[in-house]
């Protein structure tokens, strides 16, 4: 399989497996989790008192939704603008009816309410500071393989429609670089993350200015809290307790990049981590599969999973992953 091919559907797996698996265990505790599941390793029902009570075993969230709706967009278009990420996610809301379902995302809801509207999607998303934009990145990061500049450009547009803050633009240009980084065939785990972190770097200086904590820094914190913790669970904790793991941006990708960095880039440990750490596991436990799944490729991927996947939602990954191969190089 060609190694190009190999890396994005390795990546797109790991999304959809970890939006999967992290799902029924979102915004719950570690504690809750380990009285609820004892240990995530598998696909679940998520409890009858969950956040989401429209999603059953083995369904994708807006996390995987959202990316899905954004790669056939740029397809057909050959470009990745504001305006056409706006198209794309209102498609999305109107063919899922995503406002009566219960993962829509605040930020977004309202920028796409404010799109409907009338109003200038360069402008709607000046309140979105979580998680939402970093979330749907990784195509953009798929198809600027080894491309920086091209990463960073498309992370900045595919954000300002729903959040066009600095500190959620920081986040989705450290994600679409680490992804593009990691898509390169040398990639190393320190080349990967340096990518990141000079993605969250330039990402930094677009958007509306925020109340926020530096992408950046404390991505670095992270790094430095888990240097010289081997055990996985015990380094999720550590986030957990020191970083924090909701679904604000400056928690979720520094806590994304410092667990891809214990695991060694390793997407079915990332999922598991992901999916057990608490708080926002699906949005977790989604990107880190994703950027081990473009470092180390879809023969890390467990394929009895993706099959699972694929066919409860209807899916079919690996054409995915042949629109992105076919966008590479090509988009404006």
């Amino acid at each position: 399989m060609d190694k190009l091919f190999n890396k994005v559907y390795g990546s797109l797996a790991g999304l959809v497996i970890g939006d999967v698996m992290g799902m029924p265990s979102e915004f719950m505790t570690p504690a809750q989790i380990r009285k609820q599941f004892v240990y995530i390793d598998a696909f679940c029902d998520p409890p009858e008192d969950h956040i989401h009570p429209d999603l059953r075993r083995g369904q994708i969230t807006d996390d995987s939704e959202q990316s899905i709706y954004l790669i056939e967009q740029y397809n057909k278009d050959k470009m990745i603008t504001v305006e056409n990420t706006a198209k794309a996610l209102q498609k999305w809301a109107q063919e899922t009816d995503a406002f009566n379902k219960s993962y829509i995302g605040p930020s977004t809801a309202k920028a796409l309410r404010n799109i409907e509207q009338g109003q200038n999607p360069r402008e709607t998303g000046f309140a979105g500071f979580t998680c939402g934009s970093a979330m749907r990145v990784v195509p953009v990061g798929l198809i600027n393989a080894g491309n920086f500049n091209g990463a960073l450009k498309g992370a900045i547009n595919s954000s300002l429609p729903t959040h066009g803050t600095d500190v959620a633009i920081s986040a989705a240009a450290a994600v679409a670089c680490g992804i593009s980084s990691a898509m390169d065939g040398k990639a190393t785990l320190d080349s990967v993350i340096d990518g990141a972190l000079r993605g969250a770097r330039e990402g930094a200086k677009q958007g509306k200015p925020a109340i926020a904590a530096s992408i950046e820094d404390r991505t670095r914190l992270a790094l430095s809290l888990v240097n010289n913790i081997e055990d996985i669970t015990k380094a999720g904790q550590v986030l957990y307790d020191h970083i924090g793991c909701g679904m604000d941006a400056n928690e979720v990708v520094p806590v994304v990049l410092a667990l891809f960095y214990v695991t060694k880039g390793d997407p079915m440990q990332l999922i598991r981590a992901g999916a057990n750490i608490g708080g926002d596991t699906d949005t977790i436990a989604a990107l880190g599969g994703a950027l081990g799944g473009a470092f180390h490729g879809i023969d890390h991927i467990d394929a009895d999973l993706l099959k699972e996947a694929e066919r409860i939602n209807n899916l079919n990954v690996k054409e995915l992953a042949k629109k992105i191969v076919g966008m590479i190089g090509m988009i404006k």
